[in-house]
């Protein structure tokens, strides 16, 4: 599933506007090979020659939800790529029992039909085939809740700016927003077409500075001034609750680690001693406060689901000019 969001977004991206300002566009692209770095952190398996982190070894070499909306999400892809009506036909037969039907407002690895809605979006506006319209109408709506002043906004902001879903890994739904908002507004901008929200429509320049907003945050643009991403700028995460990164070395330490051996590390006060370079945590919590404490999962955790998205918006504004 994880691999699938991310080759899926991916694909999903290019629009050139003039948006570097606070952090340069260098800035985005540094931050940009950070974050593809830190996948390599993840690998587990036997490693290849080409592995760039050296501080990991082979591992794991013995070793949701509903999936209604991996059905929906699937389809709508195949038959973006294929052109083959069947996908569509299976969408429009089975949606209202998938989802397809509802207004969703949390984009993540567990639900993916406001990226549907998204991605189905895209063939109303260039087709304007009617069938597509409900579609349209839905990611107006996921907009329109993402925007202050809109009749239907319902987000919920951090006084420095953060979109807060939640207390656990809260910057997965800021990453996974962040992208959509840029994505939508692509497709919109290609086409001539605004987000409308009952009587106010929303341009493509707002959606995008919304999505501008919560990258700078977690770059270092927020109260603590601290990047939330490992390894960019001079403040970061150093307490990040991952094994690979918090255990020695296997060059400083070649024998076995057990899993209870593992456990005065976790609880260890230092600093890392391996840097997981691009690695985005948790993030804070609704009042903006940080706790840089490797037991504090919540807020220190990194995870794929939370650098994927932020993979394409980041190269979407490395490439702004």
């Amino acid at each position: 599933m994880g691999y699938v969001i991310k080759i899926s977004l991916l694909v999903m991206l290019s629009i050139n506007v003039s948006l570097c300002s606070s952090f340069t566009c260098q800035d985005y692209a540094n931050a940009l090979q950070k974050s593809i770095l830190f996948f390599e952190g993840q690998r587990s398996g036997k490693l290849p020659d080409s592995q760039t982190l050296k501080w990991r070894g082979d591992s794991g070499l013995s070793d949701g939800s509903s999936y209604h909306d991996e059905l929906l999400w699937g389809a709508s892809w195949i038959h973006r790529a294929s052109q083959d009506n069947s996908y569509l036909a299976y969408i429009q037969a089975n949606g209202h029992t998938l989802g397809a039907d509802d207004d969703d407002y949390s984009f993540s690895w567990d639900d993916k039909r406001p990226g549907t809605k998204v991605l189905l979006s895209k063939s109303f506006l260039e087709t304007n085939i009617e069938e597509f319209q409900l579609y349209k109408a839905h990611s107006d709506n996921y907009i329109c809740s993402l925007i202050p002043g809109t009749s239907s906004f319902q987000a919920q902001y951090t006084p420095g700016g953060l979109l807060f879903k939640g207390s656990e890994s809260n910057l997965q739904y800021v990453t996974s927003t962040s992208f959509l908002l840029i994505t939508y507004a692509k497709y919109l901008s290609s086409h001539g077409g605004v987000a409308n929200c009952g009587t106010t429509t929303i341009t493509t320049d707002k959606i995008i500075q919304q999505a501008k907003k919560q990258v700078d945050y977690i770059l270092g643009k927020n109260p603590a001034e601290m990047s939330y991403m490992v390894g960019f700028g001079n403040k970061f995460p150093q307490h990040v609750h991952h094994r690979g990164s918090s255990v020695p070395s296997i060059h400083t330490h070649p024998d076995r680690i057990s899993c209870n051996d593992g456990f005065q590390y976790l609880y260890s006060s230092s600093p890392n001693p391996n840097l997981l370079v691009g690695a985005i945590v948790g993030g804070p919590d609704s009042s903006d406060h940080f706790s840089d404490d490797r037991n504090n999962y919540q807020q220190a955790e990194p995870a794929t689901y939370i650098n994927a998205p932020f993979v394409g918006a980041l190269a979407f504004f490395s490439e702004a000019n």
